[in-house]
């Protein structure tokens, strides 16, 4: 039996294990596209954020199987901020 860590670094999980981001209220802003962590059975996916409150955020799932479905996610499943291009 493999005990905790015993993966090499390139086989563990991929996506953010070991990765710390600490996206904070001053890095949300309406308009602004973030990725959220999966959870339960749906995968991490695509945001773009309409309102920034203090523990939540608002606005429409552009991946995933809730694409264009309207949510309310906590900050705390905000795993970054996706730049965007200044057109």
């Amino acid at each position: 039996a493999l005990g905790l860590g015993a993966w090499p670094a390139a086989a563990g999980p991929p996506a953010t294990e070991g990765l710390v981001m600490s996206v904070t209220l001053k890095d949300l802003r309406p308009g602004c596209i973030v990725l959220i962590a999966g959870f339960d059975d749906i995968p991490e996916h695509q945001f773009q954020v309409e309102e920034v409150f203090e523990g939540l955020v608002t606005g429409t799932a552009l991946t995933g199987p809730f694409a264009g479905e309207y949510g309310e996610p906590e900050i705390e499943m905000i795993t970054a901020v996706i730049p965007q291009g200044r057109a």
